[in-house]
């Protein structure tokens, strides 16, 4: 519901012949419809298979690139704007980013039996979707974002754990960062 990444750089190329993007930090870029229908799929899996499994999992879409790489893959091959790559020094931010932020989903893959798709993938499907929408659902990439954005804002929001209690699953708000647990 608001600015992004992806919609961001649309915008621009089609306002700008050169855009300079960050190209010394690496993550993984998630579409949020992607997320919730790998979710969804657990869900319906029911409640004794996720009791079985219960635990803290990393689950975000594989692969890895940079800004620069995903303002490239955004863009596609169109001849303008030219994607030029700066390092994180040469664009300030309030905020600090970590230079690697990928996260490593091989447990979750492990327990779960399956993987979301690479980004590349969720980039593709969520263009095409975006294509074929109205100017009224625009809305449809506007959660694109990367796993370390993702990871940033569940630093200052509280996180949700879900528990196995007593045959029932319970969210429980957690007081601490995602840095701060063991």
């Amino acid at each position: 519901r608001g600015k992004n990444f992806l919609l961001t750089i649309r915008r621009l190329a089609a306002e700008r012949d050169e855009l300079k993007i960050v190209a010394d930090q690496t993550g993984t870029p998630n579409w949020s419809r992607t997320l919730a229908e790998a979710t969804a799929a657990l869900v319906a899996r029911g409640l004794p298979y996720l009791a079985e499994r219960a635990g803290l999992y990393h689950f975000s879409a594989t692969g890895a690139t940079t800004w620069h790489g995903f303002a490239t893959a955004i863009v596609g091959d169109a001849p303008r704007p030219r994607v030029v790559p700066i390092t994180t020094a040469e664009y300030p931010t309030p905020a600090r980013r970590p230079a690697y932020g990928v996260l490593a989903t091989d447990r979750f893959r492990a327990a779960f039996g399956f993987a979301l798709p690479t980004w590349q993938v969720a980039l593709a499907a969520c263009l095409a979707a975006l294509a074929s929408s109205s100017a009224s659902r625009a809305s449809a990439c506007r959660s694109f974002a990367s796993a370390t954005a993702s990871a940033s804002l569940s630093r200052r929001l509280s996180i949700m754990r879900v528990e196995s209690m007593a045959g029932t699953l319970h969210p429980k708000p957690m007081s601490k960062g995602m840095n701060d647990l063991p």
